[in-house]
């Protein structure tokens, strides 16, 4: 997961994670870089809360 800087002046990030094709293919990226978006824009404390609470649960994996 990271997050992106969208706008120096309102200080508002996306969420994006990176998604494999599948496990034969984990190191062949996307077209668009394997990077997915997640969410935003927003600022960084609202991201946080919504999304790095779900890491390493079933939601997290729901998320794409």
């Amino acid at each position: 997961m990271r997050f992106h800087c969208c706008s120096d002046q309102q200080h508002l990030l996306l969420v994006e994670q990176w998604c494999a094709r599948d496990a034969d293919e984990w190191w062949a990226p996307k077209a668009d870089g394997g990077w997915s978006y997640l969410g935003g824009p927003a600022p960084l404390v609202g991201l946080v809360d919504d999304f790095v609470e779900r890491l390493g649960t079933e939601s997290f994996d729901e998320l794409h």
